[in-house]
């Protein structure tokens, strides 16, 4: 398995009508009073090829501070090839996401937690993509006050979120144009077109 911690400050923020930012010492989730408390969690250097298939996917975060009985959150996928941080609350809001997402209810107050399976998010994006990083897109719900902390790069940093992932690699050709659904194939090979990644680099089959 694959272990991937955030180390730059702009891969964890918060984004909600409350706040907006990547230096803040958490990075909340859940519900307050009238709004969702949202936060993107960005990983580089995933790596993980189109097609694969996505045997163990998860978040691992550690809890700072807990409001009411914890927060609850849909967890999403940006839909792109390499995403970048978002810039602005409006920025975050424009995101495109996957339409597989999980629920996460955290009643932990303190200590390490691990997310629900992330295999039909991740599964998503590789089914169309061949990139370097995956950002999740953790969007509040629930009602009254209820959220959790938790512990961001800024002040934690050997606490920062981390992504697990296990992954079967594509078996055979994997002759696909990077890019996304409706793309022409392209056949590897001797003799045949190098097939490009999200990089730029060529992929030869």
């Amino acid at each position: 398995m694959t272990h991937i911690q955030i180390t730059q400050s702009t891969d964890d923020g918060r984004a909600d009508i409350g706040l907006y930012g990547s230096e803040y010492s958490t990075t909340p989730f859940g519900w307050n009073n009238t709004y969702g408390m949202n936060i993107w969690l960005r990983f580089p250097n995933v790596n993980i090829p189109r097609r694969s298939i996505i045997t163990s996917a998860y978040i691992t975060m550690v809890v700072q501070s807990k409001v009411g009985a914890g927060g609850a959150a849909n967890i999403y996928a940006e839909d792109a090839v390499s995403p970048s941080y978002p810039t602005s609350l409006n920025d975050y809001n424009s995101r495109i996401t996957t339409a597989s997402y999980v629920l996460w209810e955290v009643s932990a107050s303190t200590g390490r937690v691990n997310s629900p399976s992330l295999t039909a998010v991740i599964q998503e994006i590789v089914n169309n993509y061949n990139c370097g990083s995956i950002q999740f897109l953790i969007k509040g719900v629930g009602s009254g006050q209820n959220f959790t902390g938790f512990r961001a790069v800024d002040f934690y940093p050997t606490d920062a979120a981390r992504f697990n992932v296990e992954y079967s690699p594509p078996t055979g050709g994997t002759g696909w144009l990077i890019g996304g659904p409706g793309k022409h194939p392209l056949i590897s090979g001797p003799g045949k077109h190098p097939l490009v990644s999200c990089g730029g680099n060529a992929l030869i089959g």
